[in-house]
Parts: C-alpha cells; structure tokens; sequence
C-alpha cells in the first residue's frame, strides 16, 4: 500500500477528495488528523495526503498497518507544532526522531526525514548606508536591505533507518527543488523545519549527495550524506518585532 500527496484547491472539499479516491470522508480525516468535517481543508493546508489502493486487494486497514509508508500531517496551524507523525515506526533506527525534520517541496512533495541532520547553519545579513552629517562624532547608520537568509543543512542517513527505497525518495525529493516546476520556469517554493528549531521558506539552489560505504543485495549503497541550503523567498517582509516573537526560528 502507498499513499500520494494530493495538493488542495480552492474548490476541494473531504467528500470531493474521498470521491476522486475512492475512500472515505472519516479515512481522510484519520489519516490527516482532521477533527472535525466542517474544517476548511484549503486555509489550513496545500496539501494532504491520501491513500492510493492498489489492485491486489489491498484495503484500508492495510493502509493504516503498513511498515512505513503512511506519514500523518498535523493540521494544527501553530508551527511549532507542524510534526508530520509516522504511523507503526517503532523497530527502526531513529524511528523517534521522524517527523521532526521534513521538507515540502511544490510539486515535489514531502520529505520526511528519518532522523535529526548532522549540523546546519541559518545565516542572516544586512545593509546599511553610513551617512554623516557636519557637527556629529559618529555616523547615521541607514537602512539598505536583509539577507536573504539562508539556512545550509546537512544529513547523514542510513537505509536501515526507514524502508530500503524511502531514503532514495527522500533524496529525489530534495533533488527535485533544483528543477523547474514547468514549461514556465518558476523555481519551485519549499519549506524545511527542523524540530523546533528552525523554520524557512524559499528555494533550494545547490544540493550535494554522497553515497557509500555499504552496497545492500539490490545493488545500492546504504548511507548517503545529503547536504542543501534553502535561500529564504517568502513574499512576506519581516521586521524586528516579527523576527525576535519568532524564537530564534
């Protein structure tokens, strides 16, 4: 059993999307942490997730037991809070820490990665123009411009830490931001959290992955470092206020 990310429209609601996929409305909600029907699925998310049956007779309580391939997003709006949950991890390698650290990318989907990342840096800047007048000791300090802000974070994952080919997706994903989101060449918008401790939203411009040490009977290597830096684009300006209430996020 699989499940897919469905991205939201204006126009959806549960019991459009429990049509076009042949589930239920309550199957929605469960799987989403929806509590309640009468939600406005469109001004809390872009995106759920919804199962997809496939034709070997799986059903929906294979759904809700399988390994690993069901993730449950909170739709609590606070940020802090916004912890994709995994459903049955409990006999994996960092099996505790996923859901902490997860990426979404438009277009692309969601990553949720299996454990905390290795190190990562969130570096700020600002401009300013120095002017001095005649009669003053020290100048006026003008301001020009912020950042852009950019987060660089780096994982070390192990397939053992999640089924064989999740860590490959996980990869692709993240891959998958350098690219175009079409014919229009708009650079797709992403959104990384790591734990509590940071939030950003921008594009990725630079992704670096290496694979090695130990090759599993498919043929693949089993570890990969995975480094990426995400340049904060969210067409919303913040000011002093907003970034000192933000708590370091």
């Amino acid at each position: 059993m699989a499940y897919e990310v469905y991205e939201i429209s204006p126009e959806d609601t549960l019991e459009s999307i429990a049509k076009l996929y042949n589930t239920t409305v309550t199957e929605l909600m469960t799987i989403n942490n929806i509590l309640s029907i009468e939600t406005d699925i469109y001004a809390l998310h872009r995106e759920i997730l919804v199962p997809v049956v496939g034709s070997g007779g799986d059903s929906f309580e294979d759904f809700k037991s399988n390994y690993l391939d069901m993730y449950i997003r909170n739709t609590t709006t606070a940020r802090d809070q916004k912890r994709p949950l995994i459903v049955g991890l409990t006999n994996v390698i960092g099996s505790w820490a996923q859901g902490w650290c997860w990426l979404s990318v438009n277009g692309g989907g969601t990553c949720v990665f299996p454990c905390f990342p290795e190190s990562y840096t969130d570096t700020r800047t600002a401009n300013w123009t120095s002017q001095t007048p005649l009669g003053r000791s020290e100048p006026f300090q003008i301001y020009q411009n912020s950042g852009p802000r950019e987060v660089s974070v780096s994982f070390r994952m192990h397939r053992e830490m999640t089924q064989s080919t999740a860590i490959g997706d996980c990869v692709a994903i993240v891959q998958s931001a350098t690219y175009p989101t079409g014919g229009d060449n708009i650079a797709p918008r992403v959104t990384l959290q790591i734990g509590r401790n940071c939030y950003i939203t921008g594009i990725i411009s630079n992704v670096s992955t290496n694979w090695g040490e130990t090759i599993n009977t498919g043929g693949q290597y089993n570890v990969v470092d995975l480094s990426f830096s995400v340049t904060e684009c969210t067409g919303t300006p913040k000011t002093t206020g907003m970034i000192a209430g933000m708590g370091g996020r």
